[in-house]
């Protein structure tokens, strides 16, 4: 399975991989705190996300991805292959997946959830499943870990800009 499609199943399903028993429920959003449309996520109005260190980057904006990291090596999507999109408000998250028909990238799916995220480290709530992933962002990139029944797995997201 590609790299792109283990993201859209975390993003969208977040079946596969169970939170442990020792997580604390108290650390993930309410399912009443997700979106359920893009008028309800807006990175420009919404103000900084709580839970960043103090020197640390906001997840909130728009983000695409442009790779992922695969046996230590960082792979670069190429023409033919369609970067998924991430938009983060402060609290909400919108996930917006594109196939490559053949000339053009077009939408397929779109998945709302919410999150938290204290230092490091994103708790996600997509429509009651909850997943704990890894982040690592700067002023322009974001790259988001975790791992599901393939193994570990790190996708890389350019922000855009808006």
């Amino acid at each position: 399975m590609n790299v792109l499609k283990k993201l859209a199943l975390v993003l969208f399903v977040s079946a596969f991989v169970a939170c442990s028993s020792d997580d604390d429920e108290t650390n993930f959003p309410s399912e009443s705190e997700i979106p359920t449309s893009k008028d309800d996520i807006n990175p420009e109005t919404s103000g900084e996300e709580e839970g960043i260190q103090e020197g640390s980057f906001s997840i909130v904006g728009y983000w695409k991805l442009t790779g992922y990291i695969e046996d230590g090596e960082t792979v670069t999507l190429t023409e033919g292959e369609c970067g998924d999109e991430v938009v983060f408000d402060n609290k909400g998250v919108m996930t917006t997946e594109f196939d490559f028909n053949g000339t053009d990238c077009e939408e397929t799916e779109v998945a709302y959830g919410a999150y938290t995220r204290k230092g490091n480290t994103l708790n996600l709530n997509f429509d009651g499943e909850k997943e704990v992933l890894t982040i690592e962002v700067t002023e322009t990139k974001l790259k988001i870990s975790g791992t599901d029944n393939d193994g570990a797995w790190t996708d890389i997201f350019e922000k855009m800009i808006q």
